[in-house]
């Protein structure tokens, strides 16, 4: 059995919310821009990505989302801005 390209080198993740008290908890589009901008700043190749959830808790204020990026890459190094 051939091995999946992805299955070579190390797997990463990232996970975000958006920031609690900010008023912005229960937007989703809100964070899916910022999962979409960390993919950017962070340069994760997309046919890198393996997986994402999309999550939510409930908070006395409403629902609390959170979602996490799943990714594999040989080469990744997080960039300077990252460190």
């Amino acid at each position: 059995m051939a091995l999946d390209p992805r299955d070579v080198g190390r797997r990463y993740s990232v996970s975000l919310a958006n920031p609690l008290g900010s008023g912005t908890e229960g937007s989703l589009p809100e964070l899916l821009r910022r999962v979409a901008t960390t993919i950017e700043e962070a340069e994760i190749a997309l046919s890198d990505i393996i997986d994402m959830t999309v999550g939510y808790e409930v908070t006395a204020n409403g629902l609390w989302w959170n979602a996490t990026v799943y990714w594999s890459a040989a080469d990744w190094t997080e960039p300077s801005a990252h460190r």
